[in-house]
């Protein structure tokens, strides 16, 4: 049935469907504070599929998007955007802090977009972008949660101010 749907939808590609793999779920539970709990599966089984897909899609793509919390499991995709200059916009939130991560993603990335950690306040966001800059990244958009986010590419840096907003619902509102 999903399949059928992704179809109905324009969705290219090749859909697989396997009694041996569950569904992965993400549940959020938010407040009214911005406070969020996250309940998610992401099975080593699941994300080993992406090392199968059907990449065809890439072809003709306007862009791709990939998380670096599905690690290795997105390099071919990553790999086959580069082969094909299709940009890439690559969410990498806090795992900018890890040097390895950094060197091994930038090289494909177009556009990256990372927070300053996990509550948006420890890390310098200027610093964060530069040194995704400096990385290879064409583009670094480093959120700062109600301070803003800053937008920063080789030559230019725009540092833009977050609206104030009543919040009825935090589900992905961290990028």
């Amino acid at each position: 049935r999903a399949a059928r749907q992704l179809r109905e939808m324009g969705i290219l590609g090749e859909f697989r469907v396997s009694a041996e793999v569950e569904t992965p779920y993400e549940l959020c539970i938010s407040d009214a504070s911005g406070g969020r709990t996250y309940l998610w599966r992401r099975e080593p089984k699941v994300l080993a599929t992406l090392q199968t897909a059907d990449l065809s899609p890439i072809c003709g793509a306007q862009a791709v998007y990939a998380d670096w919390y599905d690690g290795d499991h997105t390099l071919p995709a990553l790999r086959e955007a580069t082969r094909l200059k299709v940009p890439v916009f690559f969410n990498f939130e806090h795992g900018h802090g890890d040097p390895e991560l950094v060197a091994r993603y930038a090289p494909f990335i177009s556009t990256c977009q990372a927070v300053t950690d996990a509550a948006q306040r420890r890390y310098n966001a200027l610093e964060v972008a530069v040194k995704l800059r400096d990385a290879g990244v064409d583009t670094a958009l480093v959120t700062m949660a109600e301070r803003g986010c800053l937008a920063a590419t080789e030559d230019t840096c725009i540092r833009v101010l977050a609206p104030r907003v009543k919040v009825i619902d935090a589900c992905a509102s961290g990028a």
